[in-house]
């Protein structure tokens, strides 16, 4: 496990900062079933125009125009998610989206958990399994799921440690000045 250890610190040592951000996969599947209700919505929108309006196809035309505004809506809020980062790990710390930052002095036991769900209404015995960034922050529990992110679990465990292990080296350093 150490030489693995050290063989990835070798390849990960240019590394100054991880940002880690959703899957662009995930994302795209989101925008085009938004897409696809616009298009119906439009569709059916064209055909009420298309009956004449008065005062019943007045009312039938606000629902679809209210499903184009929500769902353009919707791809603008993941566009903006695709663009953004989730989580941006360095020597120094932690940064969560939309958290102050989380100096390494303040984090204690950073790990990767997985927890089980099972649906008690589920005729099948089947779980899934879901990967969980945990630590503690000031004592303060923080746990993020991390399945939907653009990082194995493996690779977020290996960039924990290697960054936790700058901070400590750098950290001795300046103690034996």
């Amino acid at each position: 496990m150490e030489t693995l250890l050290k063989e990835n610190s070798k390849i990960y040592s240019n590394v100054n900062e991880i940002q880690i951000k959703t899957y662009k996969s995930i994302n795209a599947i989101t925008i085009l079933t938004c897409s696809i209700f616009i298009i119906i919505s439009t569709f059916f929108l064209y055909l009420v125009l298309k009956k004449g309006i008065d005062i019943f196809f007045s009312l039938v035309a606000i629902m679809p125009i209210t499903v184009i505004i929500f769902f353009v809506f919707m791809i603008y809020k993941e566009i903006k998610k695709m663009n953004s980062t989730i989580i941006t790990i360095n020597s120094k710390g932690i940064q969560i989206l939309k958290k102050p930052f989380m100096n390494w002095y303040d984090i204690e036991n950073e790990r990767i958990i997985s927890r089980f769900y099972t649906f008690k209404e589920s005729k099948h015995d089947n779980s899934s399994e879901v990967n969980h960034l945990l630590f503690y922050y000031k004592n303060e529990r923080i746990e993020i799921a991390i399945d939907e992110l653009d990082i194995t679990d493996s690779q977020l465990n290996q960039h924990l440690k290697i960054f936790r292990t700058r901070f400590n080296d750098e950290k001795s350093r300046l103690q034996q000045l």
